[in-house]
């Protein structure tokens, strides 16, 4: 078979798709959709069977670790019992009589309501009646008990509270992590509310808010702003084996949302009052060794933005901040999960979108890119909905567009290697193109070359053949082929480069070489690269390029000669104005204090006369530099003209720091000057205004601080002055 049919052959698929490219486009996109219902219902299967129930929560613990930060609560605060106490107290459990004071001193700061988050089913002497006083007679005071669950037995609710007690028991998951609030359970015949929601309901009382049934769900509880509706785990996203009680898939704050204080802190009186007045106070310990600790789906994170659990008491406050923040401000308590029809969709969507995309771009690199952006863009509108409380399946759609993606580029690469070894490899060698050409295999040896590329490295082919770069370059242009050549190796990809090339006669030559690999029917993959010589090119980008550097060089010496002070390099008068007039512009935005200065030299004109005006101009070239030494990166010094020097400080806290500012500066002026072995003495006069205090415009300001400056000089000069209403007298 000649090469003219084999060259045939290989471009009679292509010559049919354009004749008849309507039916391919059909088949080959009904083939990408058959393969998307294939990989979405598998998926959809898979979240059924609770296979990917690991990866989703994974992805939700992520979505709240990506939260942004929040505010402390203004309603809830924490007492903790830290080691702290406990060793203060030294005795354990914690007698009566220390809760009861603690509990006293808290009702008299008048709180909504406080919440003792410890069991006190049996009295812990002494004090045991100063508690049971304080359980009686403090109204608002809850307290907890815990519900048998099937792992661990009741404990019972403290005497003296009667149905002021709710129940603190919390659903873990497998993987020990709390992402659910219990807020109802029925046991032993009877409805039990939980800690949380008891709290909450007095806070909300205090507001005139009272939960209600919802009218068209009898499921439903509408509470202030909010509507709850109980979760139900199932396979289809989240199966757990709890699915008892009116629960709620929690939308967490951040562990450190809530401001902590000790029991000793408030025993001792040193918790301000307005930190507990009208607040929910929740009373727990916060001391490791009680462990009373728990996970929530910000612990545990790589990212290590919190601490690694939780304390009970945190757990709880978080609980009754979520319902609070429901019922007054209308954020959603519980995560809204799409309905299920509508998430298989989205799946089977995404899948649709990697089979088509990949299908149909060849470009391995063009379609890591669309990979990349896609699940960017999934990521990124998951990442948002979860902002506003809502949980989309992201796990499923990555998993749906990486499987869809990866098989259709490996079907499709499958395919481009078996039509490629169809072909023979001299196909796609033409030795009579004039261009310099050369076949390279994988160890990067010359396999085949064309006499112009003889012609131009300067050396037979014979010599050529069987050896590398290396053994006829100079190192650095032989280390920048190679590296060129594994590029195309490592990644198929076809690359055009420009390099340069020593041939054997010293003669450097600028290439441009564009490199391809290709398979033979051995399948051995050969990198095929053809040269052109591009010298001529290059030498006139270069003369290009020194014209713009000279023009730009230009265009810097005629912006400084505009803006720049001849003599000191300083900014001139003009650039002062500019300068000074973005100052206040700024100030006057962020409602900020600007500090103008202006300086005038004492006994300049003296040394002008005495030693001559080339000392005087090198006295003016120091005396700049001072200046600059004495200030901020953002604070700018220029001259007027003469010996008028002017400081704009801007962002000031407080007239002090100005003043500081000007000693500093008369300090360094004062200090002799060194000019050809003469000892220069100067003084400097500073007025001082201040925006927006003595003007709010620049004339205005300018005006202020040229009058300070003369009061200054009227004072006995080398010292600084703030302008002053009196001076307009």
């Amino acid at each position: 078979m000649t090469i003219r049919e084999m060259t045939r052959l290989s471009i009679l698929p292509q010559f049919r798709f354009r004749l008849s490219s309507i039916q391919p486009w059909m088949t080959r996109q009904r083939r990408s959709w058959i393969g998307a219902s294939f990989i979405a219902g598998s998926i959809v299967l898979l979240r059924w069977g609770g296979a990917l129930q690991g990866g989703e929560l994974a992805t939700l613990d992520l979505g709240f670790q990506l939260r942004p930060t929040t505010a402390k609560d203004p309603r809830i605060l924490v007492v903790g019992i830290d080691e702290e106490d406990l060793r203060a107290i030294a005795r354990w459990p914690i007698p009566d009589r220390v809760l009861a004071e603690a509990l006293w001193k808290l009702q008299g700061r008048s709180p909504r309501a406080i919440g003792l988050n410890l069991f006190r089913d049996l009295p812990v002497e002494p004090g045991s009646e100063q508690l049971q006083r304080a359980f009686e007679n403090i109204p608002n005071l809850i307290g907890v008990e815990s519900l048998p669950d099937g792992e661990n037995s009741s404990v019972d609710p403290p005497n003296g509270l009667g149905d002021r007690v709710g129940f603190n028991n919390v659903l873990v998951d497998p993987d020990g992590k709390v992402r659910r609030n219990l807020l109802f359970w029925r046991n032993h015949g009877k409805t039990h509310e939980s800690f949380a929601i008891y709290l909450a309901q007095i806070y909300l009382h205090g507001e005139g808010i009272e939960a209600k049934r919802h009218p068209s769900d009898p499921k439903a509880i509408r509470w202030g702003r909010t509507v709850l509706h109980p979760f139900i785990p199932d396979n289809r996203i989240y199966r757990a084996d709890d699915r008892g009680g009116y629960q709620v898939l929690a939308n967490f704050y951040p562990p450190d949302r809530f401001t902590i204080v000790s029991l000793s802190d408030v025993l001792e009186d040193r918790v301000p009052a307005d930190w507990i007045s009208n607040r929910v106070v929740a009373i727990g310990f916060t001391a490791r060794s009680i462990k009373d600790l728990f996970q929530l789906p910000h612990n545990g994170s790589p990212l290590h933005r919190y601490p690694a659990e939780v304390y009970g008491v945190e757990l709880q406050a978080n609980f009754i901040a979520q319902l609070l923040a429901a019922a007054l401000d209308g954020r959603s308590p519980t995560l809204s999960i799409l309905p299920n029809w509508v998430e298989g969709l989205a799946i089977w969507a995404i899948a649709g979108l990697g089979t088509t995309l990949a299908s149909r771009h060849r470009s391995f690199g063009r379609s890591l890119r669309y990979f990349g952006v896609v699940q960017a863009a999934i990521a990124l509108i998951c990442y948002l909905a979860f902002l506003y409380s809502w949980w989309l399946p992201l796990f499923p759609l990555t998993l749906s567009w990486l499987s869809s993606t990866c098989l259709t580029i490996g079907y499709r690469l499958h395919r481009e290697i078996e039509l490629k070894k169809t072909k023979d490899f001299l196909d796609k060698i033409l030795l009579s193109i004039p261009d310099p050409i050369f076949v390279k295999d994988r160890q990067h040896r010359w396999i085949i070359l064309n006499p112009a590329f003889a012609e131009l490295i300067g050396y037979p082919l014979e010599q050529l053949i069987d050896r590398r770069d290396r053994d006829f370059l100079p190192f650095h242009e032989a280390e920048q082929f190679w590296q060129q050549d594994e590029r195309v190796f490592l990644t198929g990809n076809a690359y055009e480069t420009e390099e340069t090339l020593t041939d054997s006669c010293n003669i450097v030559h600028w290439i441009s070489t564009k490199r391809s690999l290709h398979r033979d029917p051995g399948g051995n993959y050969l990198l095929v690269g053809i040269i052109r010589e591009i010298t001529e090119r290059k030498r006139r980008e270069d003369e290009l390029k020194l014209t713009a550097d000279r023009l730009a060089v230009f265009n810097e010496e005629l912006k400084q000669s505009v803006y720049c002070d001849p003599l000191t390099g300083l900014p001139n008068r003009k650039r002062f104005y500019d300068c000074l007039s973005q100052a206040l512009d700024l100030a006057a935005m962020h409602n900020q204090i600007v500090a103008l200065m202006f300086l005038d030299l004492d006994g300049f004109k003296q040394v002008n006369d005495g030693h001559g005006h080339d000392i005087g101009d090198r006295l003016l070239q120091g005396v700049a530099a001072r200046l600059k030494g004495c200030l901020r990166t953002q604070d700018t010094v220029s001259r007027l003209g003469g010996d008028e020097f002017t400081v704009i400080i801007p962002a000031i806290h407080h007239p002090k720091n100005v003043a500081q500012v000007a000693t500093k500066i008369i300090a360094a002026v004062g200090e002799s000057f060194a000019i050809e072995n003469c000892d220069i003495q100067v003084g400097v006069s500073i007025g001082i205004s201040l925006y927006p205090f003595h003007g709010e415009v620049v004339d205005e300001l300018v005006k202020t601080a040229d009058m300070a400056m003369y009061r200054a000089k009227q004072s006995g000069k080398n010292c600084y002055c703030f302008y002053s209403l009196q001076f307009d007298v």
